[in-house]
């Protein structure tokens, strides 16, 4: 079966390091997290889409794990950069929609010096 997760294009994508999840990250701003499974690493399960709470559009630019696996840090053109935790796929309803609002998100602007 096929599953389209973004509208535009994908830009980054990365495993966590425990191979329990993948994350891919969209032009327009949007993160869609993937459940990998423990039996068969290329079988993947769509969990979450996640939208880069930003005012003005932005272009994600870079996308790193922790070592941990338990965050993502998203680096984005507008010099913004979020931290999202790992979604709990206990905490997700997808039924209706993979759209999720209240994922936990921390969130730093980096400025540049003007000489």
């Amino acid at each position: 079966r096929a599953f389209k997760a973004h509208d535009t294009r994908i830009v980054k994508a990365k495993y966590s390091p425990d191979n329990s999840m993948f994350v891919t990250a969209s032009e327009d701003g949007e993160l869609f997290f993937f459940l990998i499974s423990t039996e068969n690493l290329q079988q993947y399960e769509p969990l979450c889409l996640v939208k880069i709470p930003s005012q003005t559009p932005t272009t994600i630019t870079d996308l790193r794990w922790d070592s941990k696996s338990s965050k993502v840090l998203v680096g984005c053109s507008n010099g913004r950069v979020y931290q999202f935790e790992k979604p709990n796929p206990k905490n997700i309803d997808n039924h209706e929609t993979y759209l999720v609002e209240n994922l936990p998100y921390r969130e730093w602007c980096i400025k540049m010096m003007e000489f």
